[in-house]
């Protein structure tokens, strides 16, 4: 365990094996522990995309790949010496020989195993030795501490008889096999055995970092954290910040409970869920298993943890009394068939190989969404993610108000639902996007800035997305709403929920916000708005305060959420 991990401890479970288990009582969106993996890599989808280190996002052209290797990409000069001392010292020479056989990246779990048999992560200097005329590395100096990295991964599950029993052993003992030749250990049968079981560790505890705009970027190991048992209602959630994992409750933890958090998306239908976790060898056995319950039954189940009311969906209070809750009309069934049926035709349309226009692609799953939008299921899979998918297509059009109210759609009716702590980081995300899009409207003048006449065509910027009567509505609201505080009150939102401390900096969408704060604060003439949403910040709960946030903040997204409704189904509906 590592002296991070203070805050948590590892005890037997008679049901799991074992289990992490919190040494404090935390409350819901409290940090648990921060710490940072001993291994850590971006995917490989991402690896000339992300900084190697901080996996801050950059252009191709924006990061600094490594002279002599090819194969490490950074933002910076204070990233690569960072890294260089970490890791990189260790791997560059054997990856600058693969760049240099011509072979490109190489694959991460197996660069992961062959920086595992380097020793990066072990606070002992290594020893080195002779093999075959190539380095052999050996972990460990005599009377040295042990190393992190080999004590982790020692304590770790490998499920290796499972795997040799599977069809996907010959790829775990290829892999293996060209870990230890780039690590220069002999490819003896003694060597790839140790490092099948190794890479069996690394396929069953690596973390699979996900972003729900860039896909999965990053994956990382930290032997700590793998201990802690999954749960599709968990207690507890893992966010990536730079290199730091911060380990945050969701709901109240106290002293001595079971610390559990989800493998996988857990929004997703159930068997989706299942697939998903056939790596583990484990099936899940949580009430939203065993109950097969929606999101909507999973959201009235979960325990509240609105924390200073900052929701910008109060009606998530009263999730008991949704039709897809109390099965009215057979809601709550049909959310769950339609569910599994949808989620499998829009997985299919997203990996199709066929070069589809990116429109056509989501006209065909919003064709497959449809049920769920006729019955007002907003927040099932895979409807919400498609909600954000058209605002970013609004956004990249520069139709800045369709983009708004289906951005607001999307954080209100579908993420609200599906993730109830407002502090998760979809949330948060979802609010910034809605701030931003709401500092281009606020801009452009978008709520005036109206023809009846010229607005049949034009521009990108104002195109009449869901015909010209939807986009009248559009700019007609925004006539009446305050732009630039609700963007600001979003960003303090933003700031508040966010993790706190020096992480808040090292975040990139904090940083962002707080740029944009700054700005905002710069406008002249907003003393009095300024000073409403001072006296809010200071004291949400207070009734004054809760009636400002309604009419400032929870009204208008409201009805900008019900006109996003009214934009894809002028759009994409048939």
């Amino acid at each position: 365990m590592s002296a991070a991990s203070a805050a948590v401890e590892v005890r037997p479970s008679p049901t799991k094996g074992r289990a992490l288990v919190s040494t404090r009582t935390v409350a819901p969106g409290a940090t648990i522990l921060i710490t940072s993996p001993p291994l850590l890599l971006p995917s490989l989808s991402h690896a000339t995309t992300v900084c190697t280190y901080c996996l801050r996002t950059g252009g191709t052209g924006s990061l600094r790949a490594c002279t002599r290797c090819q194969s490490a990409r950074y933002c910076g000069a204070d990233c690569q010496r960072a890294h260089w001392k970490a890791a990189h010292s260790r791997e560059c020479k054997p990856l600058a020989e693969v760049h240099g056989a011509g072979r490109g990246d190489l694959p991460t779990p197996v660069r992961l195993l062959m920086q595992v048999l380097l020793g990066v992560g072990d606070t002992s200097s290594k020893s080195k030795a002779k093999g075959k005329g190539r380095e052999k590395v050996e972990g460990g100096a005599e009377g040295e501490e042990s190393t992190r990295v080999k004590d982790g991964l020692a304590d770790l599950e490998s499920h290796v008889e499972a795997w040799r029993s599977g069809a996907q052993w010959p790829d775990v003992e290829m892999m293996a096999t060209a870990a230890c030749a780039y690590a220069g250990l002999e490819t003896d049968d003694d060597n790839i055995k140790k490092a099948c079981e190794i890479m069996c560790k690394i396929q069953t505890n690596a973390f699979n970092w996900a972003d729900p705009d860039m896909g999965q970027v990053a994956v990382f190991i930290e032997p700590t954290l793998a201990m802690m048992n999954h749960s599709c209602m968990p207690n507890a959630m893992i966010q990536l910040i730079g290199r730091n994992i911060v380990l945050r409750a969701e709901t109240h933890i106290q002293a001595g409970d079971e610390i559990e958090i989800s493998y996988t998306d857990y929004t997703r239908p159930r068997s989706s869920r299942r697939h998903a976790l056939e790596t583990y060898n484990f099936q899940c056995r949580c009430l939203r298993c065993t109950d097969d319950l929606n999101v909507y039954q999973a959201c009235a189940a979960s325990p509240r943890t609105d924390i200073n009311g900052m929701s910008v969906a109060p009606d998530v209070a009263n999730v008991a009394a949704h039709p897809a809750v109390t099965n009215k009309a057979g809601r709550a069934d049909a959310a769950r068939a339609i569910s599994e049926e949808a989620t499998a035709q829009c997985d299919s349309i997203v990996k199709s190989s066929t070069p589809t226009p990116q429109t056509s692609m989501l006209r065909a799953r919003y064709l497959a969404c449809e049920p769920l939008v006729s019955l007002d299921l907003w927040a099932v899979s895979p409807l919400p993610q498609l909600v954000v998918d058209i605002a970013v297509l609004h956004a990249d059009r520069q139709d800045w108000p369709a983009a708004l109210a289906t951005a607001c759609l999307a954080a209100t009716a579908c993420d609200a639902y599906r993730y109830k702590p407002p502090f998760n980081p979809i949330r948060v995300k979802g609010l910034f996007l809605v701030a931003k899009l709401l500092s281009n409207t606020a801009a452009s003048g978008a709520a005036i800035d109206y023809d009846d006449d010229a607005h049949g065509g034009g521009s990108a910027g104002t195109r009449a997305v869901g015909g010209p009567a939807v986009d009248r509505k559009l700019r007609e609201t925004l006539r009446y709403i305050d732009q630039v505080s609700l963007c600001q009150i979003l960003l303090i939102m933003v700031l508040q929920l966010a993790p706190q401390g020096g992480l808040a900096r090292q975040w990139e969408l904090t940083r962002d916000a707080y740029d944009m704060l700054q700005d905002i604060g710069q406008l002249p003439g907003r003393e009095g708005e300024t000073s409403l949403i001072r006296t809010w910040a200071a004291n949400p709960r207070d009734a004054q305060s809760e009636a400002f946030f309604k009419f400032a903040v929870v009204d208008p997204m409201k009805g900008l959420s019900e006109l996003g409704m009214e934009v894809l189904k002028g759009e994409f509906g048939s």
